[in-house]
């Protein structure tokens, strides 16, 4: 089967995407991560430079290859996803302070987000207190996902750093 014509790879999927689909769904995924993997199964399988196997058991065991890859990856995804989850906001009767309190709470958020831009700013509020993930950041900002993730601990490290100094200014955040 030639690799990278197009009618190797329509074959290889009207062969095998049942099965695949079976395959996804023995490990215990939802009905939308089962469509999205088998998806990536077969994106990664017909990639112009994949070299297809000639025999359909071999295709087939080609094929779960992949997507114990895939699987395995969206594992990842989904741990690293679940940490990065922001805790839900306090409630407005935990967040009732008097008027003294509510200026110093703005001074002390001046202080913390010294030196940030605007934009900075929106990302850490975007993703620590509206829980926006870093995947779902990364086209919004423009950079690869890393960056983003490089950046947002940037920040957080630059805001502990100006926390402890207000807090060895004021008792009150001790």
């Amino acid at each position: 089967m030639r690799s990278g014509s197009f009618d190797a790879r329509a074959e290889l999927c009207a062969n095998h995407y049942a099965e695949m689909r079976l395959y996804v769904e023995h490990m215990g995924l939802s009905e939308a991560d089962c469509d999205d993997l088998v998806q990536q199964i077969f994106v990664i399988a017909c990639a112009k430079d994949a070299v297809i196997p000639e025999s359909i058991p071999e295709q087939h065991a080609w094929l779960c290859k992949i997507a114990r890859l895939v699987r395995l990856n969206h594992r990842l995804i989904t741990k690293r996803q679940s940490r990065e989850v922001a805790p839900t906001p306090a409630s407005a009767e935990e967040m009732a302070v008097s008027p003294e309190e509510l200026t110093y709470v703005r001074e002390a958020l001046g202080l913390l987000f010294e030196g940030t831009s605007p934009e900075e700013q929106d990302l850490l509020r975007r993703h620590l207190l509206e829980g926006v993930t870093v995947d779902e950041l990364s086209p919004d900002v423009g950079i690869s996902r890393s960056a983003v993730w490089a950046r947002i601990q940037k920040l957080r490290s630059d805001m502990l750093a100006h926390f402890a100094v207000l807090q060895s200014r004021d008792q009150r955040w001790i």
